[in-house]
């Protein structure tokens, strides 16, 4: 396989130094390329310019750092990164696009269901836009995998991201299976499982959101309610779409 392209998106927070902890120590290739993306609010731009252009410099140096961790401890990979303006989940599926991003990886301020919900998700809205896999990285270590089976051509498409990505060829995969399930009853055997096996990420398919704009997927039901890592997997056709695309735009 081609070396990964991936895009990581950093903050400076809590959750954003786990996932910088979790991507340092993955196996990437020899030629991956790995791009840091700060995203900054613009709304302080216009009420307080000055105080703006403060905050975005020292945003700058944050996000530099946490490029010049990653080219220490991932020397095989070219590194770079990049600081915008604007909201954060389209600012980052369009650097996505830029770069021609197999996997995004962020971080998570867990929040939980309820606050998820009520506030909004960067990394929940990002899993049910995006059309590549993105990992939401809880944790350091990712080497025990559950992926979860509903019978979807999402949750097959993760089954072959795992087995043919690198990164993940050192860990140990187990298959949970909750076809013919009701969501409701998936979710709780999940939520069973991931108890008793303590995996460090969860794999699951993301099928796409409802007219109202929620995921009606088990994935979309599970992704604020585990404590664990996740890798989001949209179905293969839209890997397909998303490849497609790509090549048109480099033509």
């Amino acid at each position: 396989m081609e070396p990964l392209r991936v895009l990581f998106g950093y903050d400076g927070s809590i959750g954003a130094d786990a996932a910088l902890a979790a991507v340092t120590t993955l196996p990437w290739s020899a030629g991956t390329h790995l791009r840091v993306i700060g995203v900054r609010d613009a709304h302080l731009r216009f009420l307080r310019p000055l105080a703006d252009e403060i905050l975005f410099a020292e945003f700058e140096d944050v996000v530099s750092r946490a490029a010049r961790c990653l080219r220490a401890e991932v020397p095989l990979a070219a590194i770079d990164d990049r600081v915008v303006r604007g909201p954060a989940v389209p600012r980052i599926l369009a650097e996505a696009e830029r770069l021609g991003a197999d996997l995004i990886v962020v971080g998570s301020r867990n929040q939980g269901p309820m606050r998820s919900a009520i506030l909004g998700s960067v990394a929940h809205d990002l899993t049910a836009a995006a059309r590549i896999p993105v990992l939401v990285a809880r944790a350091s270590h990712l080497g025990r995998l559950v992926l979860v089976h509903d019978g979807s051509e999402a949750a097959r498409a993760g089954m072959r991201v795992v087995s043919s990505w690198g990164i993940f060829s050192s860990g140990s995969v187990k298959v949970f299976s909750v076809v013919g399930l009701s969501r409701a009853d998936a979710c709780a055997q999940v939520a069973v499982a991931v108890a008793l096996e303590e995996p460090e990420l969860v794999v699951l398919g993301i099928s796409g959101v409802n007219a109202l704009g929620f995921q009606a997927t088990l994935a979309g039901a599970l992704l604020p309610r585990l404590h664990c890592s996740v890798l989001a997997v949209p179905s293969a056709g839209s890997l397909r779409g998303f490849a497609e695309d790509r090549m048109l735009a480099q033509r």
